[in-house]
């Protein structure tokens, strides 16, 4: 599916969102301890090829990574994140969603996304990289989501 937004509107978003390299979307009331993912690097926009490859750092707190589980039974506070490209599917958080927007998955604290290994090619221009908790079986945690900007040549 193509995608054309400007790089203005994608600037936009993310202030709308809580910015660059922060946490996107705001934490359920009431859940002292929420779980929690945030982009440690990269921080701003970057620029990679369509095929090419992001090294990603991540900070978890309130969930364990555990990538060992990833595709199996979900276990409370265990999981992986997900990236997705220019928005988040919201039936992902109650049913395994890995069609729309969806581009990868990882488990450590220092990852990689793999724009050839994504499931539809990226177009070139500027896009939103999402990063979500998810839990072992793929259904999205409900908790913030971190974004940055990227450029695909």
């Amino acid at each position: 599916m193509k995608r054309t937004c400007s790089a203005i509107s994608m600037v936009a978003l993310l202030a709308a969102v809580g910015g660059l390299g922060h946490q996107a979307f705001a934490a359920h009331p009431g859940q002292a301890s929420s779980p929690t993912i945030q982009l440690t690097n990269p921080i701003g926009m970057r620029t990679v090829s369509q095929h090419g490859k992001l090294a990603v750092d991540v900070k978890v707190t309130g969930f364990m990574l555990d990538k060992a589980h990833i595709g199996m039974k979900a276990q409370a506070g265990h999981g992986h994140y997900h990236f997705y490209i220019d928005c988040i599917p919201a039936d992902a958080y109650v049913k395994v969603d890995l069609s729309r927007c969806y581009a990868g998955n990882d488990g450590g604290m220092m990852g990689v996304f793999n724009l050839a290994k994504a499931p539809q090619m990226m177009s070139k221009g500027v896009h939103v990289l999402l990063v979500a908790l998810a839990n072992n079986n793929h259904i999205l945690v409900r908790a913030p989501a971190s974004a940055i900007l990227i450029s695909v040549k």
